[in-house]
């Protein structure tokens, strides 16, 4: 059986910690491991964080869209912005870690790290990201 959370919120990162919250406890209420859960919660934080600001442009009357599934033997993240116009440039390229002195960059190389495939697809709303972890 498939377990969701569905979240909607508008797009400011003062609603990074509610998001963060929610995916928390929803993943600890169906006994994810802790490790996997960190790893989670940060592939989220940083793709909520790149809809917010580069998808929606911090516009608190756009919405960003989360989804969080649990399915039989993956986890698949969904993070939606409602740009139609997108931001697809993000995800493309390498997964090499930026240069230090980067000052954008290192969200993306921390969710291709910590998932096992990230893609970006036209979503109802705009771009979303879709990162998916297999466990068990």
């Amino acid at each position: 059986m498939t377990e969701f959370l569905k979240l909607q919120l508008p797009s400011s990162l003062d609603y990074i910690e509610t998001i963060l919250d929610s995916a928390e406890l929803f993943l600890e209420r169906n006994q994810i491991d802790s490790d996997l859960i960190g790893y989670l919660v940060a592939s989220l934080a940083e793709a909520t964080s790149n809809a917010i600001i580069h998808g929606n442009h911090e516009n608190i009357l756009k919405s960003v869209f989360i989804d969080l599934a649990l399915e039989k033997d993956v986890i698949r993240l969904s993070v939606e912005d409602s740009n139609p116009e997108g931001y697809s440039s993000l995800v493309e390229g390498n997964s090499e870690l930026p240069d230090q002195k980067a000052i954008h960059g290192r969200g993306l190389f921390i969710i291709k790290t910590y998932m096992d495939n990230v893609s970006l697809q036209k979503g109802d709303h705009g771009s979303r990201m879709v990162m998916i972890k297999r466990y068990q």
